[in-house]
Formats: C-alpha cells, structure tokens, sequence
C-alpha cells in the first residue's frame, strides 16, 4: 500500500469516526420513523428508515437491540399487523458488515421477505444495484445470508412485511435484524497493519 493509498484509508476512517461521534446510540424505544432519524451500534450507522403504510402506522426499536457477539441486533416493535395487512420497509446502513440475520416473531401466516443490494431507488422502495443477498422468514422462524462479494460498506435493506389472507389469527409485531460484522481481532489486525505501515514509511523516510 503506497502512501497516499495509506493517507486516503486514515481519511475515509477519520471521516466515520466523527459521523458515528455525532450519531445518537441505537436505544430501546427509538422512533426510528421520526423526521431524520439515524443511530449507530459497534461501527454501524442505521438511517434513511421508511415505511409505506397507513398514517398513524408506528414502529420503534425494541428491548432486544444492541450487541451480541459479532452481530449487531436491531429489534422492531410496531404496530400489529392482522391477516390481509402488508408494508414495505427499508432503511440504509453504512460500515464494515459482511451479512444479515433475520428473526420474525410472527404467528400464523406472518412473513418476511428481504433484499439487500448496494444501490436503492428513492422514494420508492427497491434495489437499482447488485443484489446482495436475498431471505425470507414465516412465523416464528429465521434466516440469514453472508453477502456476495464479501464485505460491504453501504447497504440498503429492503423488506416486504405482511400477514396473509387465508390463514385467520395471524399476527405480527415484531421481528428481529441483525448483521453479521468482522470479529474485533480481525478489525484489530487490520488497525495494526495500518499503524505498522505508517511506521515503517516513517522509518524509511528517517
């Protein structure tokens, strides 16, 4: 890695740094639906949530948001969801991540389809990039996916949400998101790598 290679990675790291310093904490009870809102969890930043629902629809992060092991979890409780009820959700995230997991705490004929892809049309909800990974979950059930190509700094997630129409009793409130990010013994052998270059060209320059 020459230097200026060196000097544009330090840049970009920097530039985050101070983004994630001036992002809120991802917490338990946030309206991630308000005007503007965005959070950030162990190096990943959240924004750019939309729904298309009803007015008045309502969805807020749950208690079981945070951090578990090399996944970073963010839990949505919203308005319930009875059989015929469907929504399209989509949010951004940015930072190092290299899949998702989805948990859908559904009942009945409650499903989750997802998309993640590296490009997304707004307003509407929909990917105008490369596909990154595609899953789906019925009630009570999970999936996940590591993403093609390795990992990604910018992803935009896609859902289509809803309860069918043939099966009556079924419901859906909640659901589960979360990321798959580098082991912090990868992200420090990286952050190494990076400090013992910058040595070495000084060293070489002295």
């Amino acid at each position: 890695m020459n230097m200026k290679k060196l000097t544009l990675a330090a840049a970009v790291l920097m530039a985050f740094a101070l983004t994630l310093s001036a992002t809120p904490v991802c917490t338990s009870g946030d309206d991630v639906l308000s005007a503007g809102y965005s959070c950030y969890l162990d190096g990943l930043v959240f924004d750019n949530f939309h729904v298309a629902a009803a007015a008045g629809f309502q969805m807020h992060l749950g208690p079981a948001t945070g951090i578990s092991g090399n996944e970073v979890v963010l839990s949505f409780n919203h308005t319930p969801l009875l059989a015929g009820d469907d929504i399209n959700f989509w949010m951004r995230v940015t930072g190092w991540q290299l899949g998702i997991d989805l948990y859908n705490a559904g009942s009945g004929a409650a499903s989750i389809q997802e998309t993640a892809c590296d490009a997304q049309t707004y307003p509407n909800p929909g990917c105008s990039g490369n596909i990154l990974a595609q899953i789906s979950a019925g009630a009570n059930g999970s999936a996940s996916a590591l993403y093609a190509g390795g990992p990604q700094n910018v992803v935009y997630i896609w859902k289509d949400i809803g309860v069918g129409l043939a099966v009556p009793g079924g419901h859906l409130s909640a659901f589960n998101e979360s990321f798959t990010i580098p082991e912090p013994v990868t992200l420090s052998l990286i952050g190494g790598g990076l400090l013992g270059l910058g040595l070495l060209r000084r060293r070489v320059r002295s």
